[in-house]
């Protein structure tokens, strides 16, 4: 088994995860974009059923991910296949998309608040959350997107984030 120690707690992988993540980062060096690997193929490696431990599979995904920088997305009803750059970004802006929804969720369900009715302390948290999550607004939405584009496309490259947030100063 191996030892993974993050600032929380420390354990050790089980070994059927370490088994799948072996594997599925050894799959991953063939870079076979289409292939599925079913859920029977995942547990027949793993030697447990992986639909029934699903926490088993997303272990050893994530474990792939950090050892060597592979993603792996799910296939409905098949299992998961290995993403292909294009897609990894895909998945990127359809998280981006989803935090805006997010957001907006949160916020409505905050003006709901009778403010005046909160404690000093509770208003000062409400107040935290509006605007965090009204940043999370403004900066996902489609025009801030085509502005930090726009941005990233003149620079060349990746901005940092104090660049990024100067885009948004009024």
């Amino acid at each position: 088994m191996s030892e993974i120690v993050n600032q929380r707690h420390s354990f050790a992988a089980r070994a059927e995860t370490e088994r799948l993540t072996d594997w599925l980062i050894e799959q991953a060096k063939a870079e076979d974009y289409d292939r599925v690997y079913t859920f029977q193929e995942l547990s027949d490696v793993a030697g447990v059923d992986v639909k029934a431990k699903r926490y088993i599979l997303r272990s050893a995904q994530e474990r792939a991910r950090k050892r060597v920088g592979i993603e792996h997305g799910p296939v409905n009803g098949e299992g998961i296949k290995l993403l292909a750059p294009r897609e990894i970004v895909d998945k990127g802006e359809h998280s981006r998309q989803a935090v805006r929804r997010k957001s907006t969720r949160a916020l409505r369900s905050l003006a709901c608040v009778q403010y005046d009715e909160l404690a000093p302390e509770d208003q000062i948290r409400h107040n935290m959350l509006a605007c965090t999550f009204g940043m999370f607004r403004l900066v996902t939405s489609r025009e801030s997107t085509q502005r930090i584009e726009g941005a990233v496309a003149a620079e060349g490259s990746q901005i940092d984030f104090k660049k990024t947030l100067r885009l948004f100063e009024a």
